[in-house]
C-alpha cells in the first residue's frame, strides 16, 4: 500500500459530520489501496482488526463497522487492490470520532504503520435498499 496519511479525507468528513444532519443516514468512508509486494490479505485483516479495536475506543468510535474487501471478479479497478471500508451509524458519531482522532493513539498508530495507510478516499452517506 502507498504512504499517506488521509489528511484531506479527514478534513473532509469533519466538515460533512458539521454541515450534514443528525439524522441523516449512515457515514461511510472507503479508501482505496494497494498492496506492497510483502504484504498479504491474513497481515492486512490484521492490522484492519487493531485499527478498528483503537477506533472503538474514541469519543464516537463505539458504534464504527470496518470492513476489507478484496476483489474476487474485476472488470477495471486501475491500482486498487483492495478497499478499507469504516462505517459509523451517523454523521454526529463520524464527528465525533474524527474530532477525537488527532491527538489519539490511533492517529499514531496510523503514522507508524503509514505504509498500510492508503491515500485515496472518499465519504459516503449510505442508505439501506429496501
Amino acid at each position: 500500500m502507498k504512504n499517506k496519511t488521509p489528511v484531506r479525507s479527514l478534513l473532509i468528513s469533519t466538515l460533512l459530520a458539521v454541515a450534514a444532519p443528525s439524522y441523516a443516514g449512515s457515514a461511510m468512508q472507503m479508501w482505496k489501496c494497494e498492496m506492497d509486494d510483502d504484504a498479504t490479505e491474513q497481515g492486512i485483516k490484521e492490522y484492519a482488526s487493531k485499527w478498528l479495536a483503537a477506533a472503538k475506543k474514541l469519543n464516537g468510535g463505539e458504534g464504527l463497522q470496518a470492513y476489507v474487501n478484496f476483489p474476487v471478479a474485476v472488470n477495471d479497478m486501475g491500482e486498487t487492490d483492495l478497499t478499507f471500508v469504516v462505517i459509523a451509524p451517523n454523521f454526529e458519531a463520524w464527528g465525533k470520532f474524527w474530532d477525537a482522532y488527532g491527538d489519539s493513539e490511533l492517529a499514531v498508530m496510523d503514522d507508524k504503520n503509514d505504509d498500510v495507510i492508503c491515500p485515496d478516499s472518499a465519504v459516503w452517506e449510505s442508505f439501506p435498499v429496501k
